[in-house]
Parts: structure tokens; sequence; C-alpha cells
């Protein structure tokens, strides 16, 4: 089959429950340890490697298109996406993808500028990123919405991770609506936002070891 991940050898065969027999070597003595395989769930994930075949919830802010980072995305890029796609993507997708807690449940991205006069500066800016709006953390396309319910001091600001290649975006909150509602007619969206049905998020099982007691 030619060259195989690690993880499908180690777990060819095997279920999530399933016991496998582990060799550690700890301060020169050789442990045998038993792992337990557990279930992998892609709904988990801080970004989900599959999503399903639905279309992914967006939204349109103004000119700005937001969506969720996840594998279906990066892989839009082809074949060769590791090199193809956004550099900044790829290396958060590497370092953070099994990284969800309750407080950053997904990462959320400003993929896209529809250029309009409202927005002008920001139409080459995609792929970043977003800590927050508003003053407020983000992790799904509603908080992302309400969010932009709530101005501070007559703007919108949307601020990204530091490692981005851009810290904040500022917008009028007089024109806000009025742009929005411009830019979907000229785009032909059909609607500014666009949420995933409930029970719609496919969930990837896959067998992952259990770490074992032992340190």
């Amino acid at each position: 089959y030619g060259q195989l991940a690690f993880q499908h050898i180690l777990v060819d065969g095997h279920r999530p429950g399933d016991r496998v027999r582990f060799q550690l070597l700890r301060d020169g003595e050789i442990l045998d340890v038993d792992v337990e395989l557990r279930r992998n769930r892609g709904a988990d994930w801080l970004i989900p490697d599959h999503r399903d075949q639905s279309p992914p919830p967006y939204l349109v802010a103004g000119g700005l298109v937001i969506r969720e980072l996840d594998g279906n995305y990066l892989r839009a890029w082809g074949n060769e996406w590791r090199q193809k796609a956004p550099a900044n993507l790829v290396q958060r997708y590497d370092r953070e993808r099994e990284s969800q807690t309750a407080e950053r449940r997904r990462i959320l991205l400003l993929s896209q500028v529809l250029p309009d006069p409202y927005n002008l500066g920001y139409h080459g800016l995609a792929n970043l990123a977003l800590a927050e709006i508003n003053g407020r953390s983000v992790d799904s396309i509603a908080d992302a919405d309400e969010a932009f319910r709530h101005p501070i001091g007559g703007f919108h600001r949307l601020k990204f991770y530091r490692d981005d290649l851009r810290r904040e975006v500022v917008l009028d909150a007089a024109g806000f609506e009025e742009s929005t509602a411009r830019i979907l007619e000229n785009y032909d969206i059909p609607a500014r936002v666009r949420l995933r049905p409930p029970g719609r998020e496919r969930v990837t099982v896959e067998c992952a070891p259990q770490a074992p007691e032992y340190r």
C-alpha cells in the first residue's frame, strides 16, 4: 500500500474500546502498557477534518464573508493543498485542529471581502482567523451575527489572531445595514446569513489511543 500513516497502522483491525499493547522506553527500562482506543469525534475538533455535504454556514456583513475553518475548506485548493492553501491556515490546522475547548469550539475566518465603497481599503483581505468582533469572542456564525448587533462607539471592530498578517478591521456602523443589503443584491446572494441546521454536522469516528495513566 505504499507509505501509511502511523495512526492507520496502529488501529488497523481494531475498534474503539479495544486495548492495544505498547512498549515504552522509560529511564532505560522497557515497559509493557495496555492502551485503550477511544472514539475520535470530528465534532469535538477545533478544526473539523470533514463535514457533511450540506452547504457550509456563512455570514455576509458589510461585504465581509465569514465562515468556519475546516478540512473541506483547505482541500478546496486541490490534492496539493498543503502547498497551495494559505500557509497561516495550514499551520493552524496542523497545530490546533484537536485543541477544542468549551470556550473555543471553532475558528471563524474572514474568508474574503466582496468589494463595495463601504469596505474600501479592505478589498484584498482574505483567509484571516477571527478572534473578536466588537469585543466579543466568536466561535460560531451565530456568535458573529449577534456580535454585529453591538457596535462599539459607532464602529464595528474585528480583531484577528496575533499570528495573522492583519490585526484589526474597523467599519462605520452607520452604513453597515444599508451596505450589506446593497452587497447582497449586487452579488446575487440569497441570504445574509446561513446557519447549519441542528443535527446536520457530520461526526467523523476513528480510533485514537487513549493516553495511559502511566507518566
